[in-house]
């Protein structure tokens, strides 16, 4: 049976010797990493997505209750109406539950990599959402994109507040209850 006692001491130096990771053909453009650079900028881009997620909390502890409310949705004053908060109130338990509510929590934490990483001076939440909306961004921005889609399809969160109200489907629609409470977040946070 193999040892899986793991050692997450960050600051002492790996004992192993780092091997090439070889991913499809050599070229002179692509870099070569080895598996201890890959791990560090693992470990580097899991630690600022925390980051971001603590801040969130700190900034807007309310984040956590299912009554979290917020301004900007003609249809509901939820935040987490459509995906932990079931159209007849009360929470939602179940495992497609969090799934949705994954897509706010990931693309919240977008916005602060994004202000961090991305935005000069200009720090407005239009251009973020231009950002995220763009077509062949960088990987941040299409991992957001693509989870913002998923929010929007029928079985997402946006589809579900648009179902509960009546509304016939459209992924725009959708996509427009994931951006107003976006908006909301973006404020809160003071970005």
């Amino acid at each position: 049976m193999p040892d899986l006692d793991v050692d997450l001491e960050l600051e002492e130096e790996a004992d192993l010797e780092p091997d090439e990771v070889e991913v499809g053909p050599r070229t002179e453009e692509r870099q070569a990493y080895t598996t201890s650079s890959l791990g560090e900028d693992l470990s580097a881009r899991a630690h600022e997505f925390v980051d971001a997620m603590n801040s969130l909390m700190v900034a807007y502890p309310e984040v956590l209750s299912v009554d979290a409310e917020f301004d900007g949705s003609e249809l509901s004053p939820y935040l987490w109406y459509g995906t932990l908060r079931k159209p007849e109130s009360g929470i939602d338990f179940t495992q497609g539950a969090s799934s949705r509510a994954k897509e706010l929590l990931f693309s919240s934490a977008v916005m602060l990599l994004y202000t961090a990483r991305v935005a000069n001076s200009d720090l407005d939440f239009e251009a973020f959402w231009d950002w995220v909306q763009t077509e062949n961004g960088p990987s941040l921005a299409r991992r957001a994109q693509r989870s913002l889609s998923r929010f929007s399809k029928p079985a997402g969160g946006g589809g579900r507040i648009l179902k509960s109200f009546g509304e016939d489907h459209d992924d725009d629609t959708a996509l427009e209850q994931a951006e107003c409470r976006l908006r909301d977040v973006w404020g809160r946070l003071g970005l």
